[in-house]
C-alpha cells in the first residue's frame, strides 16, 4: 500500500497548482484508494477492460453510419483505417503506438 501513498503524494504535488483538480481528486479520492486496495493483476484486468471498450467504441463509431458493406473485406478495412486513425490520434498525444496488452 506504501507504493499506492507514494503515487498519490506525488499526484497531490503535480496538481497542486489546479485548484479544480485538486478538489475533484480530494472528493473522489475514496473510489482511487478502493482501487488501489485490489491486487495488481485485478488492476492489470480493469487496465486491460478499460482498452479494449476504448476500441471497440471507436470502431462503432465509424462502423455505424454505414447501412451495409459491400464484402468483409471492406468492413475489414474500415476497421484497420480507423485503427490507424486512433494510433495517430494517440501519437499527438505523446504515445508511440496503441498499448500492449500482455
Amino acid at each position: 500500500m506504501s507504493n499506492a501513498a507514494d503515487f498519490l503524494s506525488e499526484y497531490f504535488d503535480r496538481i497542486a497548482d489546479l485548484p479544480s483538480a485538486t478538489k475533484s481528486a480530494t472528493i473522489y479520492l475514496y473510489r482511487l484508494s478502493t482501487y488501489f486496495q485490489y491486487s495488481a493483476a485485478i488492476r492489470k484486468l480493469i487496465y486491460t477492460t478499460n482498452t479494449i471498450e476504448g476500441f471497440h467504441r471507436q470502431v462503432r463509431k465509424v462502423t455505424k453510419t454505414k447501412g451495409a458493406f459491400l464484402s468483409d473485406i471492406s468492413l475489414l478495412k474500415l476497421i484497420y483505417l480507423a485503427t490507424q486513425n486512433m494510433d495517430t490520434a494517440l501519437a499527438e498525444l505523446g504515445f508511440d503506438s496503441l498499448p500492449v496488452i500482455y
